[in-house]
């Protein structure tokens, strides 16, 4: 009796132990279990803070690359204007010593020039007359030619100081006839001289003319060009006189397109006498076998409100079959294409684009997907 009691006891005990384990191990893995799942979390929150941190990342990676490219192209940009002023100071300098051996080639040709309008004015101040000879050394009478000791039905040569050439025959000391050989040489010598001059003039012009286009030209594709004296070039184009002005050349980039504009101040075509027209012009360059044409870069033409109100602007593409975009040959242009319309004329005198007798006129050639000749 007692050994079962004992027994009922023992498997009470190991009942409520067990039972106690159970709980106690279903407790610790439900704790086992909540510590997972908040590490779990903690962990999701982490990666989520991490994915945004590496967005956060990327972005700014993605925008330190956008602005190293953009230095990278300043850089460029920079590089090719240095190495442009390094060859226009160059180009420059060589002009000026060539100007400058002009110039003093000007002033030895002046001198030669005077030495010989000298010499050519004594030649022609000689008069030959009844009585003598008259030259820019005195005047020699032959007159009496007894004194000499010539007779009267003599004949005598007298040798002039101007040279051999003029010679004189005095049959009985009063008829004088001259040779011309000398003065006509004189003559074409001087002549001869005006040309040289007028040739180093019209080289040195030309020069000067080189150096402003230096000056002036743009290679970004962007031209800005003022037009001055307005009323007197309109005046002109409404008379026929001067139609049409062309501007300055621009270019696309140091080895690129070769471009300039023009303008009627009167119109022309569908917009004579009511319209300004405004073209563009593409031009033959120096490396056009090395471009691709035709010509397809967009065009945007501006005529500037100097009154801080609304600009004028027209944008077109060109189109790829018109001959005016096709590889210039021989010819120094091909034909202007834009916008005959631009703006009326009352709308251009009194809408603000004059001022000061002058007008601003822009036009901008889309550069980007130009492909570069050279890297």
């Amino acid at each position: 009796m007692f050994l079962w009691l004992l027994l009922q006891s023992t498997r009470r005990d190991m009942k409520e132990h067990m039972e106690h384990y159970g709980l106690y191990h279903a407790q610790i893995q439900a704790e086992g279990f909540m510590d997972l799942k908040q590490i779990t979390e903690k962990n999701s929150h982490s990666l989520q803070h991490l994915l945004e941190r590496a967005n956060s990342l990327e972005v700014r990676v993605t925008t330190i690359e956008k602005t190293q490219s953009n230095v990278d192209q300043k850089i460029e940009t920079f590089d090719e204007r240095r190495d442009r002023v390094i060859r226009n100071e160059s180009k420059l300098e060589h002009l000026e010593i060539q100007d400058m051996k002009k110039t003093a080639d000007m002033v030895e040709l002046g001198h030669k020039v005077e030495e010989l309008q000298m010499e050519f004015n004594m030649a022609k101040s000689t008069s030959f007359g009844n009585t003598g000879l008259t030259s820019g050394y005195g005047t020699a009478d032959y007159s009496h030619s007894a004194n000499v000791g010539a007779s009267s039905n003599s004949s005598q040569s007298i040798v002039t100081p101007l040279g051999p050439d003029f010679t004189t025959r005095t049959p009985y000391g009063n008829t004088v006839v001259a040779s011309n050989q000398r003065v006509e040489s004189i003559h074409s010598r001087l002549v001869e001289l005006e040309h040289s001059v007028d040739r180093s003039l019209s080289s040195c012009l030309d020069q000067e003319l080189r150096i402003q286009l230096l000056e002036r030209a743009t290679y970004n594709g962007i031209l800005l060009w003022k037009v001055d004296e307005f009323e007197r070039r309109r005046k002109e184009a409404k008379e026929g006189v001067t139609m049409s002005l062309y501007s300055t050349p621009f270019y696309t980039g140091r080895h690129g397109y070769k471009m300039c504009a023009r303008i009627y101040l009167n119109g022309d075509g569908l917009g004579k006498n009511t319209h300004m027209s405004f073209f563009f012009v593409v031009m033959r360059g120096p490396i056009d076998e090395l471009l691709p044409w035709p010509f397809k870069q967009k065009v945007t033409l501006t005529l500037i409100n100097q009154m801080g109100k609304k600009h004028v602007t027209d944008s077109f593409r060109p189109d790829p079959n018109s001959s005016s975009f096709q590889r210039p040959g021989r010819r120094e242009m091909n034909i202007a294409s834009g916008c005959p319309m631009f703006i009326r004329l009352e709308h251009l005198l009194e809408g603000g684009f004059v001022k000061d007798d002058c007008i601003y006129l822009r036009v901008m050639v889309d550069t980007v997907d130009i492909p570069k000749i050279l890297p």
